[in-house]
């Protein structure tokens, strides 16, 4: 009996901490925002694409379109589009440099990340570069609230159906030659690895 009640226990603490990243940030927060923090968010600048920065010091998050990330695609090999949720208190998403040292890890194949941020949080957002030591540009979608609305969950499908034609929504969205080969909610060595092997396959 003791057994059941801490295995019930366990589930409902981890549906919680689904939960936690799913439920939370109905909205993109971007009107929430005061000219100060607004100042953090600036134009897409094609120079610092998948170029290190000195984030602590000079953080900018740039917004981006999805005609720029199809644009992207069709200029790199093998690209990663990450759905970031700044809030969410998983490891990967707590952890962004984990994205760049992968990079590091796969220099051979060209392999980038793009993480583009679901919301405005900056506090959530400064908190997690920092503290992770994430040296890359950051991106968000850009805001357009004629387009897209301010619901997180309506803006992150329509945004991503304009890039991949399809109401599907993951973390992980992986490309070879601007083609979708991947999606899901799991992004490892393993998970690239046989990404890897089956392009190279073809």
């Amino acid at each position: 009996m003791k057994n059941k009640i801490n295995i019930g226990f366990i589930i409902v603490i981890l549906m919680f901490g689904f939960v936690s990243c799913v439920v939370q940030g109905l909205n993109i927060n971007y009107k929430r925002l005061d000219e100060s923090e607004k100042s953090y968010f600036v134009s897409y600048n094609p120079v610092h694409l998948f170029q290190k920065v000195n984030n602590p010091d000079t953080l900018k998050i740039e917004q981006i379109t999805s005609d720029t990330i199809k644009e992207i695609l069709h200029r790199y090999p093998f690209v990663c589009y990450y759905s970031w949720v700044p809030y969410c208190s998983s490891s990967k998403c707590e952890n962004l440099k984990f994205y760049s040292d992968l990079e590091e890890l796969y220099r051979k194949w060209d392999l980038h990340f793009l993480i583009v941020s679901e919301t405005y949080d900056i506090e959530d957002i400064k908190h997690r570069v920092i503290t992770s030591g994430f040296d890359k540009q950051l991106y968000v979608i850009e805001h357009n609230k004629e387009k897209y609305g301010e619901n997180r969950n309506k803006v992150v499908t329509r945004f991503i159906k304009e890039i991949n034609g399809t109401d599907q929504v993951y973390s992980y969205n992986f490309y070879y030659k601007s083609k979708l080969i991947y999606q899901g909610y799991e992004c490892s060595e393993k998970v690239i690895d046989s990404l890897i092997n089956s392009c190279i396959e073809k």
